[in-house]
């Protein structure tokens, strides 16, 4: 079977809400670029997007500021101006500005972006708030703003891939979609994630349970299954299990602290009555494995592994990004997807 073209992907994913009611006139862009910044450099993602958002047609980097005042060494913020915050936000030439602080900054950093009238990128939440969240969400969709929390796997190709198989009917009436996302972390880390409830879930299980709620949207019931089984000396729900009862099928993810092999095991799978479509590995992103009872749309029938373009982390979202502000229109994933995704967290957490 043919190699899954990315672009026909990406675009797809990003024309799925185009009837979306236009959010305003598009903001001007210099020299048919986005300018963008970076507020808060803590976060380890940020040393994968600075370089997507540098060699992306699509944005010009301006530049980065770190509140707490230390200097960035990392090579990716070479040659990058540094900036004060108030320098950053007071910018009008900026019109996105990139959030990747630590994880009790990322709200009120996200905040400060949204007041002064900028779109926003947010690294996804650590702390366990809803209120704040949907007050910054209503504040940037009333100044027809777009927010796009940092869920890098909302345009992973096997994921669009096996989702797709789904929406499309090949897999009959979809019933099930199940998703491992465990780790395998150290010391350190564990006892840092034991002060929250939702332990190794709340940091990691979002990235599964986001894509589930894109096939098959808010749940009825969230049940949750948060456990400490390891023999450690912390606290920390280390062996985690949420299903989600949706009105049309079940969503499961499991997620545990310290799996042997965990990205090999990791993967999403959609289930139907005809057949079903897996995703793994999931850090790799190059093949799908595809069952069907018979042949339908790009498939045959019985077990195939489909080839997929594997497409660097973060440039989906940010080829989106890009789209949304330019046409002034919203992106894929709209405000009240991502109110969703992080009340269904809560619901998980309790």
């Amino acid at each position: 079977m043919a190699d899954i073209d990315r672009r026909h992907f990406i675009q797809g994913a990003a024309g799925s809400l185009a009837a979306a009611a236009a959010l305003a006139t598009p903001i001007p862009e210099t020299n048919g670029k986005v300018n963008v910044a970076v507020l808060g450099t803590r976060h380890s993602h940020i040393l994968g997007k600075v370089p997507v958002l540098q060699q992306s047609p699509d944005y010009n980097v301006v530049g980065y500021c770190e509140p707490d005042g230390k200097p960035q060494t990392n090579a990716v913020f070479k040659g990058l101006r540094t900036m004060s915050e108030k320098e950053l936000l007071s910018d009008k030439s900026i019109q996105l500005v990139v959030v990747e602080g630590s994880e009790h900054e990322t709200l009120p950093q996200g905040r400060k972006v949204v007041d002064a009238g900028k779109h926003l990128h947010l690294e996804r939440l650590i702390a366990p708030v809803m209120e704040p969240f949907r007050e910054m969400i209503e504040e940037a969709r009333s100044k027809k703003l777009n927010v796009q929390m940092g869920y890098p796997w909302r345009f992973h190709p096997g994921f669009m891939t096996a989702i797709d198989a789904g929406k499309k009917g090949y897999l009959g009436d979809v019933y099930m979609m199940q998703a491992d996302v465990s780790t395998d972390i150290d010391q350190r880390s564990r006892t840092h994630l034991a002060q929250y409830r939702g332990g190794i879930f709340y940091d990691l299980g979002g990235y599964m349970m986001e894509r589930m709620l894109d096939l098959f949207g808010r749940p009825r019931e969230v049940k949750s299954f948060l456990r400490h089984d390891m023999n450690k000396p912390d606290r920390l729900n280390d062996n985690n299990m949420v299903v989600m009862e949706f009105e049309k099928g079940l969503g499961v993810v499991y997620c545990s602290a310290n799996m042997g092999g965990s990205r090999e095991n990791r993967y999403l799978q959609v289930t139907g009555v005809d057949g079903w479509a897996r995703a793994q590995p999931v850090e790799r992103g190059d093949n799908v494995t595809v069952f069907l009872r018979e042949a339908r749309g790009p498939y045959k029938a019985g077990v195939q592994r489909v080839p997929v373009t594997p497409v660097p982390r973060f440039t989906g979202e940010f080829a989106d990004l890009a789209r949304a502000i330019k046409t002034g229109t919203p992106t894929t994933h709209n405000w009240d997807f991502e109110l969703l995704v992080q009340e269904t967290l809560m619901r998980a957490m309790g």
